[in-house]
C-alpha cells in the first residue's frame, strides 16, 4: 500500500514538472483531488513519510549539542512569497562528530515583514519541538528585513536567545575588488 502511495505521489509531482505548476502551493489540493477519485491509498503518503523525517533527521537536530538555521525569502512561479530554511548541525556518532546540513521547511507566507518571517519560525520551532536556546546561530541573505539592527528578524530572534549570533551569508554580500 505505501509503494502504491508513493508511486501516486511521484506521478503528481511528474505533472507538477512536465505542465510548469507550481508545486509548492498547489501539491497538497491536487493530492487532495486525486484522493477523491478513489485513489485513498494517498492516505498511507502523508503518514509514512512524514513519520520517517521526523523520527530520523529531526530528532538528530534536538540532540544535537548545538544547532544554527539560514534562512532565505524566495517568490514560487505563482508569485507567492515563500520562506525557506534550512538548519546546520552536529552528529554525533560514537567518537566521531559530523556536521551536516539539511533542508527543513519552506512557509507560505502572507507578506515579506519581519513580524511574519518571526512567527512562522516560532511555530516551525514549536512544531518540531526545537529549543531556541540550541540554536546557535542565524544567517540570512542581509537584507533590511533579516538584518535590521533594531527591528530585523535576527535581532527578535535574539529575544528568544540572547546569545544568537547574527550571520551574513557570504554568498549574499557584494564584495568589492580594488586591483
Amino acid at each position: 500500500m505505501q509503494r502504491m502511495a508513493l508511486e501516486g505521489a511521484l506521478k503528481c509531482v511528474y505533472w507538477f514538472a512536465k505542465t510548469e505548476v507550481a508545486h509548492t502551493t498547489n501539491y497538497k489540493s491536487l493530492l487532495d483531488f486525486v484522493k477523491g477519485m478513489d485513489c485513498s491509498y494517498l492516505e498511507h503518503l502523508n503518514q509514512s513519510i512524514s513519520a520517517t523525517i521526523s523520527e530520523t533527521v529531526f530528532d538528530d537536530i534536538k540532540s544535537s549539542p548545538a544547532f544554527s538555521i539560514m534562512m532565505d525569502e524566495t517568490t514560487d512561479v505563482s508569485v507567492m512569497k515563500q520562506l525557506i530554511t534550512y538548519a546546520r548541525y552536529i552528529k554525533i556518532s560514537g567518537n566521531q562528530a559530523e556536521v551536516k546540513t539539511l533542508f527543513v521547511n519552506i512557509d507560505d507566507l502572507v507578506d515579506g515583514k519581519a513580524e511574519t518571517i518571526v512567527k512562522s519560525t516560532e511555530k516551525m520551532f514549536e512544531d518540531l519541538d526545537w529549543s531556541f536556546q540550541q540554536c546557535s546561530a542565524f544567517g540570512s541573505d542581509g537584507a533590511a528585513v533579516m538584518v535590521g539592527s533594531k527591528s530585523g528578524v535576527g535581532q527578535r530572534l535574539r529575544r528568544n536567545n540572547s546569545h544568537l549570533i547574527n550571520i551574513h551569508c557570504i554568498a549574499h554580500r557584494l564584495l568589492q575588488h580594488n586591483p
